[in-house]
């Protein structure tokens, strides 16, 4: 099995989410992708996991993409609203990153059907293919999706031209990882940091994997 690529969450060994503080750490956690929750405010591109308020000094997008430019990381932005993509993809050209970027997220069909060059770079939520409703009746179901559901995903990946997914750990399974392989989908979990939940995804053929706890993934992948 391929090393499973490592994402550090936006706020990853205990550090505040997005703050100068938490991409320093992530860059220097051993991980292989740096996440940044990215949002547009008063037509800047700043990082925020939540809607920013009156009074919040969020770090701008372009200062930390000077910061990991040459860090050898890859960077996952992570959009938290619609209608930001191509302002992310500008933001990366600007400052000579767009070839280590990744993107999820927020991610919409018009973007995806627009920036055909940034394709290969999304792995689209699968969660954004459902409703809040369905996505946690899925959650109390334990993760399972039925056959036709499975084959109606990733007809619509398939139908996009899409090659990587992000979800929700807790929503794989042996037949979505099994329909994943047969459609060519690459496969990315969100987030994972239990011990015991980080063991059992080490033992499936996943893509990647975004967690809090970069070290202590890279403590139990080596044992």
């Amino acid at each position: 099995m391929s090393k499973i690529v490592v994402t550090a969450h936006a706020g990853c060994e205990g550090t505040a989410d997005n703050t100068w503080n938490s991409i320093v750490t992530a860059k220097e956690s051993g991980c292989d992708v740096v996440e940044l929750d990215v949002r547009k405010r008063n037509g800047e591109m700043l990082l925020s996991h939540n809607e920013i308020r009156e009074g919040d000094r969020p770090v701008r997008l372009e200062d930390a993409f000077n910061l990991l430019r040459d860090s050898g990381k890859r960077i996952n932005c992570d959009l938290k609203e619609e209608g930001i993509f191509e302002d992310v993809k500008k933001m990366a050209e600007k400052t000579g990153v767009i070839g280590n970027l990744l993107y999820t997220g927020s991610v919409t069909t018009a973007d995806i059907e627009k920036f055909e060059t940034e394709r290969g770079k999304i792995f689209f939520n699968v969660e954004n293919l459902f409703t809040k409703e369905e996505t946690e009746k899925l959650r109390e179901a334990g993760g399972s999706l039925d056959e036709t559901k499975l084959h109606e995903v990733f007809e619509t990946y398939k139908k996009l031209g899409l090659t990587g997914m992000n979800i929700y750990f807790g929503l794989v399974d042996e037949k979505l990882l099994a329909a994943a392989k047969e459609y060519g989908v690459r496969v990315a979990v969100w987030t994972v940091d239990e011990e015991a939940d980080m063991k059992t995804m080490m033992k499936l053929p996943i893509f990647g994997v975004t967690t809090r706890r970069v070290k202590k993934w890279i403590e139990l992948e080596g044992k």
